[in-house]
């Protein structure tokens, strides 16, 4: 087995060392290693134990924790770490530890053991059935009007309090969670906490109380969207964007910070986006209009964030006594978040300050400007390994051109060490006010707009080629033979690796330095039309006459993912334009049936439809933010669609024959598009 940046103890060179030995084929004796190696750390010795013991498991002559404790005690106070490693290659091997046997093993860290109990799922399954909707009156005092939504704990209901009469948000908790949580009324002191917190940024808590034996509190109902699911409709947002929702947060963390109040899971699910003196809607106005009208005013001026749950995460996470059965999503409630949770806070829930909710709002502003958490994948073991070892991918590797303050804030409100992090919410504040200009906020007066936006239309044109644009970059540093004829070529981004696609139906991946062949990706049944890579030069996606789109891991040719049901009514269809979002979430198609598609890359999942062309989609292209795409066709028109929306923005006619190619501009107001008849024009956008 190779060394990995995964194996963060082989940061020590002592460990390294003893890492090399087991690689030579060596099977060294740990006293007699040790024993050389002169005095050591406890850090040290620690991450030798972890060498010895990994490697041990993988070889069939598993040692246990407690053989190492009682041989070497100076680690007992690191014991955790070498618990999660048992635990760790375990999983490994195919084994599934349980929280039972590791707290009868080590009953002494039984409340640091918590995360062993909870499913690697992060959410109710999709073939989980609806949650129940009580009849209106069904508790006392509350008039049902639709669910917002459901989790672990329960289903969140918008509903009218009767007395006083306004629209509330009701959260009633699920019988099988309560079980997991004593009483809401042993918790009389963090409740009333809540209750008396009044800040903008934070939604009102205004009772927690039983009836008929069910457990559920009451807050504002906010109207909005919440973070989570504008970046999963809209892409990753603008970092001045990005900047501001944290800059609020932050706000709401400080007021709480000096009530001596810690929230335990932030997360975007937990900040909604809502506008200033927004009035209630209508009990009629259906969720989904609401969010669509949320996601418009989102691209004006004066949204305000607001924090939810504020205060009642401990509420619903003090029960005593028992613990999680097997869901993450009520564990959730009581471990927090696992993508957003703080080291700290994995290992002992009672002592995580406010530079706990600091690392997550440090996660949480990584997803929105990348798109994706800091460690997607992996069981909760590997995250909470992850949370506490290892570095996530840099942030403007994924996204070139992030503002390099907002990363060195980011960078510093993920810091593993709690001291080494900002150690209050408000210094956050301070150091991104600004960053959202032309944002309204409850502490600053609404901003006019710097640019006046004009009109969409043609702003120029290049004339003078006397056939058919086509835009292609490549490399011409190597030679890769090839029995077929070679129909495209494509680069990974670092330029270290490409990929042909041949007549064969088949595409090579080749080492440009070496020109070395790395693999072979078969499985397409017609012939291949186009083949790219993904932001991150691990992936490819390739389309086909076989009426399917693939991903395909890079290095090994596994084929990860195939996309074709939305294609199965047609008998007849050519792919003809690929194009990824910018990092890499969003896949969208066009091609003979005149339609954009969307998916998502990770779950398959189709997004949206849209149709519009009267003719093939020969172009596509998604915009920095992954907002927004174009497409050309052989109607010779180019179209932007706002894809949060499902609308098409504007359609542009110049062209007089067939679009070849299409690209944004970096500053997101022009687009360039090129075309059979040897054009290529500059469009201005729609701001």
């Amino acid at each position: 087995m190779e060394a990995s940046d995964d194996r963060s103890f082989l940061r020590e060179t002592v460990a390294t060392q003893l890492w090399e030995l087991w690689k030579r084929g060596q099977r060294p004796e740990l006293a007699q290693f040790i024993g050389r190696s002169g005095r050591l750390s406890s850090s040290q010795l620690l991450a030798v134990l972890r060498v010895d013991q990994l490697q041990r498991w993988l070889s069939g002559e598993p040692v246990l924790v407690e053989s190492y404790l009682t041989q070497y005690p100076a680690v007992s106070e690191l014991a955790l770490e070498l618990i999660f490693g048992e635990c760790l290659v375990r999983e490994e091997l195919g084994d599934t530890p349980t929280l039972a046997e590791y707290q009868r093993r080590f009953p002494g860290s039984a409340p640091s053991l918590i995360a062993l109990g909870a499913s690697p799922i992060n959410a109710p399954s999709p073939n989980a059935p609806a949650p129940p909707r009580p009849s209106a009156g069904s508790l006392p005092g509350f008039e049902i009007l639709g669910v917002v939504g459901q989790g672990g704990t329960g289903v969140v209901y918008k509903a009218r309090q009767l007395e006083p009469d306004r629209i509330v948000a009701l959260k009633i908790i699920r019988p099988e969670a309560g079980e997991q949580m004593t009483a809401l009324r042993r918790f009389d002191r963090e409740v009333r906490s809540a209750v008396r917190i009044n800040h903008p940024n934070i939604a009102c808590v205004y009772e927690a109380n039983q009836s008929g034996g069910r457990q559920y509190y009451v807050t504002e109902h906010v109207e909005g969207i919440d973070l989570q699911r504008l970046v999963d409709r809209t892409g990753f947002l603008p970092p001045e964007r990005a900047g501001e929702f944290i800059r609020q947060t932050a706000w709401a963390l400080q007021h709480a910070h000096e009530r001596r109040m810690v929230h335990r899971d932030i997360k975007p699910a937990n900040v909604m986006v809502t506008l200033p003196g927004r009035p209630n809607s209508s009990p009629t106005e259906s969720p989904t209009d609401l969010t669509r009208t949320a996601l418009v005013d989102l691209a004006s001026l004066g949204t305000i964030v607001k924090v939810l749950d504020m205060g009642l995460a401990r509420v619903v996470s003090a029960g005593e006594g028992k613990t999680p059965r097997n869901t993450l999503t009520v564990a959730g409630t009581f471990l927090g978040t696992p993508d957003y949770m703080a080291p700290e806070q994995w290992e002992n829930q009672s002592t995580a300050d406010i530079r706990a909710d600091i690392y997550s709002l440090g996660c949480t502003l990584y997803f929105l400007l990348t798109g994706q958490v800091p460690f997607p994948g992996g069981t909760l073991l590997q995250k909470l390994d992850k949370h506490r070892s290892h570095q996530p991918i840099p942030a403007e590797q994924l996204r070139p051109g992030l503002p390099p303050h907002i990363l060195e804030v980011m960078r510093r409100m993920m810091a593993k060490r709690p001291a080494d992090r900002f150690q209050k919410p408000g210094d956050i504040a301070e150091l991104l006010r600004g960053s959202g200009s032309g944002t309204v906020t409850p502490d600053a007066p609404r901003r006019t707009p710097a640019v006046v936006a004009q009109p969409p239309g043609e702003v120029f044109q290049f004339v003078g080629h006397a056939g058919a644009v086509e835009v292609k970059t490549g490399k011409p540093v190597s030679v890769w033979e090839q029995k077929e004829i070679v129909r495209t070529v494509a680069f990974s981004p670092d330029s270290q690796l490409a990929v042909s696609s041949a007549g064969d139906r088949t595409s090579r991946v080749w080492e440009v330095a070496s020109g070395r062949r790395l693999s072979k990706l078969v499985g397409h049944t017609g012939d291949i039309t186009c083949a790219y890579f993904f932001p991150d030069g691990e992936n490819i996606v390739t389309s086909g006459w076989d009426r399917t789109v693939r991903i395909w891991e890079a290095k090994t040719g596994k084929e990860l993912r195939c996309f074709g049901g939305g294609f199965s009514e047609y008998q007849w269809l050519i792919i003809l334009s690929v194009a990824l979002s910018p990092n890499g979430q969003r896949l969208a198609v066009g091609g003979s049936d005149n339609v954009l598609r969307v998916w998502d890359t990770f779950d398959g999942r189709e997004i949206v439809r849209l149709p519009g062309h009267t003719d093939w989609i020969t172009a596509v292209a998604f915009s920095g933010d992954g907002s927004r795409a174009l497409t050309g066709g052989r109607d010779l028109t180019v179209r932007l669609w706002d894809l949060a929306g499902g609308r098409e923005r504007h359609c542009y006619r110049g062209h007089t024959q067939p679009i070849t190619a299409l690209a944004f501009n970096p500053d997101g107001r022009h687009a360039v598009s090129s075309a059979a008849d040897g054009s290529i024009r500059c469009w201005r956008l729609p701001l």
